[in-house]
């Protein structure tokens, strides 16, 4: 029953705050994730420390993480899913462009930017290198689920620029990904080597998905064409290859969430069954997600830093906004986008909200980096999601251009 009432709770604040969000011209899950700072020790342990150990004890949580870690799969294999492959193809080779770049940046400086911050904000016992290194991956992921929410909300998603914006974050993601599996197989075996097979098997698992399953799971295009909608069966069958791939990447020391990813991009593309499966999932999505950021929200104590970490904080923000802002908008510009438009794409790949929290919790488990550092990377996250929607907003605006408007030069 605990759980029940924590569910509760999490939805009504959750609907609230993105209710204001809304007004404000910010999207849901910048509501969201406030709500999940709010029902944490910073707010609500601070204001009503009886109530909060009551609803959000240490030993009840367990039931949270799990319904976390399973909204986060089906937001994702939605997103795989509904990405509009033929627009992906017409951008490839400047996506490409704009992922190495806007990967490349910001993860020099994090690795630069982690020399001050090791002696300060570092557990002790951690070397410079993995902390230097999980920093660069860290400051170099943007939050594709969030950044596809806010493509959505402003009208993006099937344009040109919504489609390099989602092609340049998966990739960055994968090679951010690719660097946190790294330094996981490091720091629990003390090896490259076998960080390194893992990798492999993973840019298997992917070769096999999309280029031997997909074909073949034609198949379910081919039974909701004759039922003119998504069976049960059909559903189930859907969810298990969706967990049974995220189990697989999980296993192999990734995301579970790339596994997800991988498995809505083998689904197939025929009209009408994406949005069938979003009829079905979405609501159950957007019911979990919050309850991930919450979970994020219980470990996030903002009076944990003092004077010296809060301005730390500020460089970390600083580093992070700047490389990836001008690493996905100079490339772009480069390969002949207009200058609002590549803007635009450097606003919308600073939007790291819920990998980066991810990221954070899984430095955190592995104890790469102290609940101090954790607690900044969250208010990156927050800082750097909040200033999309207005930056997106003074460009369209500095162009003259209706609010969604963003095209191709």
């Amino acid at each position: 029953m605990l759980l029940i009432a924590q569910l509760v709770v999490i939805v009504l604040v959750s609907r609230a705050l993105a209710a204001v969000a809304g007004i404000l011209r910010q999207p849901p899950v910048v509501g969201e994730m406030l709500a999940g700072l709010a029902l944490g020790p910073s707010l609500f342990g601070v204001v009503l420390p009886s109530a909060y150990a009551a609803l959000f004890g240490p030993e009840s949580l367990g039931g949270l993480a799990l319904l976390s870690q399973l909204g986060l799969v089906l937001f994702m294999l939605l997103l795989g899913a509904e990405l509009d492959l033929g627009l992906l193809r017409q951008n490839a080779t400047t996506a490409l462009v704009v992922t190495q770049v806007s990967v490349a940046l910001p993860m020099l400086g994090g690795m630069l930017v982690a020399v001050p911050l090791h002696p300060v904000l570092a557990p002790a016992g951690v070397p410079l290198l993995p902390f230097a290194l999980f920093m660069g991956a860290a400051l170099s992921v943007t939050a594709f689920p969030v950044l596809a929410r806010i493509l959505t909300a402003r009208g993006l998603t099937n344009t040109p620029i919504g489609a390099l914006a989602t092609a340049a974050a998966a990739g960055g993601d994968v090679a951010a990904w690719s660097l946190v599996a790294l330094i996981s197989g490091f720091v629990t075996t003390g090896e490259v080597l076998p960080a390194l097979y893992r990798l492999a098997a993973l840019i298997a698992l992917a070769v096999a998905l999309l280029g031997v399953a997909r074909p073949r799971l034609a198949v379910l295009g081919g039974a909701y064409s004759a039922r003119g909608d998504l069976s049960r069966g059909l559903l189930a069958g859907i969810l298990t290859i969706a967990f049974a791939s995220a189990w697989l990447t999980h296993w192999l020391g990734f995301h579970a969430l790339i596994g997800a990813f991988l498995a809505g991009l083998a689904l197939p593309r025929m009209p009408g069954f994406s949005r069938a499966l979003a009829a079905r999932l979405g609501p159950v999505t957007g019911f979990l997600l919050p309850v991930y950021f919450t979970f994020t929200g219980l470990r996030t104590e903002l009076g944990s830093l003092d004077q010296r970490a809060w301005m730390l904080g500020g460089l970390v923000i600083l580093t992070a906004a700047s490389g990836k802002f001008l690493g996905a908008s100079l490339p772009a510009r480069w390969r002949g986008w207009s200058w609002p438009d590549a803007l635009s794409l450097g606003a919308l790949m600073n939007t790291r909200g819920l990998m980066e929290l991810v990221v954070a919790n899984i430095g955190l488990d592995l104890g790469l980096i102290s609940p101090q550092l954790f607690v900044i990377l969250v208010v990156m996250a927050l800082v750097t999601t909040l200033a999309t929607s207005p930056l997106l907003s003074a460009i369209d605006y500095a162009a003259r251009r209706p609010r969604g408007s963003s095209v191709k030069a």
